[in-house]
């Protein structure tokens, strides 16, 4: 089962809380927030999608499902949102 996840302009932290329980910027394993130097992205695996954004997948327990996350680089966004985006994941 998976769960898609679009972000919008406008949409924040609150929003990744409220529709897939978690926040891209906390790892709850290592125990850190983006910002942190020892941070490690909570993600398993991510893309930059040339022209367009950012996609990243987080699986969740053992039985396969998994959030796929949409970030559009775009104005509106979450600017720390694409910062993080930005800085730790890489062009393919």
């Amino acid at each position: 089962m998976t769960h898609i996840i679009v972000v919008e302009p406008g949409d924040g932290e609150a929003d990744f809380i409220r529709e897939g329980a978690f926040s891209p910027f906390w790892n709850p394993l290592s125990e850190t927030r983006y910002s942190d130097p020892a941070h490690i992205p909570p993600w398993d695996w991510a893309e930059r999608l040339d022209g367009w954004g950012w996609e990243f997948i987080r699986t969740v327990g053992n039985d396969g499902f998994a959030f796929i996350v949409l970030v559009p680089d775009s104005e509106g966004v979450d600017p720390m949102l694409r910062a993080m985006c930005r800085e730790l994941i890489p062009c393919g």
